[in-house]
């Protein structure tokens, strides 16, 4: 038990030490969402490597970490022309129809029946003015993906270690990609507002890197706030 002393110390000094280092990159990259990003996914595969022996918990930052991954491969993709925006919006909408057990779900199939209500109307009026709401499509589509590999980690990672089971942090990281969702959403109804309605209405654009990198940076709180409690339960 004393030998074991140490190396419990120092675990919990790496991980408090990670955890002082993010709360002050959320500071100091405020407003730098691409710099933060990084961080983030630099922090959660560390935290990969850190507890691959606990493979429960590992799989939750392994979630989060291709969500990010996916939303920065997002970026290489060039302008959408309209056939690509027919294909996003289609295999969106076979995506939100299968995950129509979550509430968000649902929603999201109201949210995309509306763009392209939009985007019909702008073709058809020749607007030249439209906005690239499919980006916000794509955002919406991950938050429900990543919402559903949650709820189902135990039963999508049973194959990579069978004793599988939720955890309290899959609850935390599940309400949070519902509030990505909403801001995502305020952000595409803000685009009606501007190119349906001609309301020069800015609030939610201009706040919303801000905001979605507050809640990036509670997330990533709640995640190293989980691994901290999750090695002093190991080394009871």
């Amino acid at each position: 038990m004393l030998s074991k002393l140490p190396i419990y110390y120092i675990q919990r000094f790496v991980i408090l030490l990670m955890s002082a280092s993010v709360v002050a990159a959320g500071v100091f990259t405020f407003g730098n969402a691409e710099l933060f990003d990084r961080i983030f996914l630099g922090v959660l595969i560390a935290l990969i490597v850190y507890f691959h022996d606990d493979k429960n918990l590992a799989s939750v930052f392994a979630v989060i970490a291709l969500g990010r991954i996916f939303e920065e491969v997002l970026w290489l993709i060039p302008s959408i022309e309209y056939v690509s925006k027919i294909l996003i919006y289609s295999v969106s909408f076979i995506a939100f129809y299968m995950l129509r057990y979550d509430t968000l779900g649902k929603a999201a199939i109201f949210v995309l029946i509306c763009i392209c209500g939009a985007e019909l109307y702008w073709y058809l009026t020749a607007y030249s003015k439209h906005p690239n709401v499919s980006w916000f499509v794509l955002l919406i589509l991950q938050d429900v993906v990543i919402r559903h590999l949650l709820f189902m980690r135990p039963v999508v990672f049973k194959k990579w270690a069978p004793y599988m089971s939720s955890l309290p942090l899959d609850l935390q990281l599940y309400n949070v990609y519902a509030i990505f969702f909403v801001v995502n959403c305020a952000m595409i109804f803000e685009y009606f507002l501007r190119h349906l309605f001609l309301v020069n209405s800015l609030i939610i654009f201009d706040l919303s890197p801000y905001i979605n990198q507050f809640i990036a940076s509670v997330m990533l709180w709640f995640i190293l706030n989980y691994s901290i409690k999750r090695t002093s339960l190991f080394n009871a």
